[in-house]
Order: C-alpha cells, then structure tokens, then sequence
C-alpha cells in the first residue's frame, strides 16, 4: 500500500505540474496542504483551521473543483 501511495503522490504532483504548464494564463490556483490534523507540525493544519479557510475562501467567491472537472472545462 505505501508504495501505491507514494506513486499516487508522484502522479499527482507531475500531473499539477503539467497543468500548470498548459494553463497558466488561466489563472487556476492550486492549494495544497501537506497535512490537517491535529499534530502541530509546521507542515500541518488542524481541522478547524481548514474549515475555517475554506470558508473565508468560499465567503469571496471561490470554489472547489476535482481535477476531472478542470480537465473537462479546459
């Protein structure tokens, strides 16, 4: 299983990367989180925090979108 994940998270990254280059003009940002939990790390943000940021980010107008979905209106 942590060798399938760590090939997802590869996948992912370069297929981020590949978007980034056939699309940067339109403007799609991509936040990434390393972690949301409850452990303190740098890297990390708690539940509640991201909840909270989403909703600031939702309150202005932005919204969520899978990568399916990019493809699809690109």
């Amino acid at each position: 299983m942590h060798i399938l994940k760590k090939l997802f998270r590869n996948i992912f990254f370069i297929s981020c990367i590949a978007l980034d280059k056939l699309a940067p003009s339109r403007g799609v940002p991509i936040l990434l989180y390393h972690s949301i939990d409850e452990s303190g790390f740098p890297i990390s943000t708690s539940a509640k925090n991201f909840a909270r940021q989403m909703g600031f980010l939702a309150k202005r107008g932005w919204f969520t979108l899978t990568l399916d979905e990019l493809l699809e209106a690109m």
